[in-house]
C-alpha cells in the first residue's frame, strides 16, 4: 500500500502488488543513478553523503 500526504486536499491510499512495486522499485533506482555518480554511492555506502 503507498499513501500521499493529499497536497491536493485529499489523501490518496494505493494498493499495489509485487509485480507493479517492482517496476516502480526499479524506476527508482533508474532515476537515483542518473543523479548519483559512483563515487557518490561509495561515500554514501560509507556512511557519509557529504
Amino acid at each position: 500500500m503507498t499513501t500521499t500526504s493529499g497536497t491536493t486536499g485529499t489523501p490518496g491510499i494505493f494498493l499495489q502488488d509485487r509485480t507493479s512495486l517492482a517496476v516502480a522499485g526499479a524506476m527508482m533506482a533508474r532515476m537515483l543513478l542518473s543523479w548519483l555518480t559512483v563515487g557518490d554511492l561509495a561515500r554514501i555506502a560509507r556512511g557519509g553523503a557529504g
